[in-house]
């Protein structure tokens, strides 16, 4: 079994993933649900576009805008014990 990571976003991060949220409440569940899965396993599925940190990218489904969830990109780094989470693009429904 793995053992989960601590995560960490930047302020600028919570503040976009805030304002997101204020307009897509289903985000939420989205959001909680990344930072769950990266804490356990940051590699599956990310790619790696440096190799000093690891500096990683994911992103969601964009399939998700057909139930009103914005796509989410995710940057950021990891080590045994922690995820930082540098940015985040939010792309999504306008509705």
């Amino acid at each position: 079994m793995s053992t989960a990571r601590t995560i960490t976003e930047e302020k600028a991060v919570s503040k976009e993933i805030d304002n997101a949220i204020s307009k897509h409440k289903r985000l939420e569940d989205l959001w909680e649900a990344w930072k769950w899965r990266l804490s356990r396993d940051p590699k599956t599925d990310a790619i790696c576009v440096a190799e000093t940190d690891p500096l990683m990218v994911i992103k969601s489904d964009p399939h998700n805008n057909n139930y009103g969830i914005p796509t989410i990109t995710i940057l950021y780094t990891f080590s045994d014990e922690e995820v930082n989470i540098m940015a985040v693009k939010i792309n999504g429904p306008t509705s």
